[in-house]
This record gives C-alpha cells, sequence and structure tokens, in this order.
C-alpha cells in the first residue's frame, strides 16, 4: 500500500501533514507536487489563521503486507 504525504506550512509558520493512503502505483514527484499547488491554489484547507501559505515537501511511503 502506498501512502502520499504532504508537508505544508502555514500562516502561523507551523508544519501541517496531509496523508493520502492508497496511492497509485507509479505516482510521481510531479503529479504530488500539482496536487499540493491545487490544494493551496483553491484553498481547500482553510481554518481561521492556520490557513495553508506553502508546500514543503512531498514522499510516497510504501508498505509490503507480510502474509
Amino acid at each position: 500500500m502506498n501512502t502520499l504525504v504532504l508537508k505544508f506550512k502555514n500562516k502561523a509558520d507551523k508544519s501541517s501533514t496531509l496523508r493520502i493512503p492508497n496511492v497509485k502505483d507509479g505516482m510521481t514527484k510531479e503529479e504530488a507536487d500539482t496536487l499540493m499547488n491545487l490544494i493551496l491554489t483553491n484553498n481547500i484547507f482553510y481554518t481561521d489563521d492556520l490557513e495553508l501559505a506553502s508546500a514543503e515537501s512531498s514522499e510516497i511511503n510504501s508498505v509490503t503486507e507480510l502474509i
């Protein structure tokens, strides 16, 4: 299972992390960056002064299930 981890800075200069489970295999850094920009541009996660202000990083964590 792949989990996309997106890290942002909010207007209070604190880090916020968004984890999206079950992303497709082969997701690229460019696709993750595009998603981060869409989230910021459309102000999807807005809560008062904690509004997201900038993208910090993105990564995909893979977990292999053992049988």
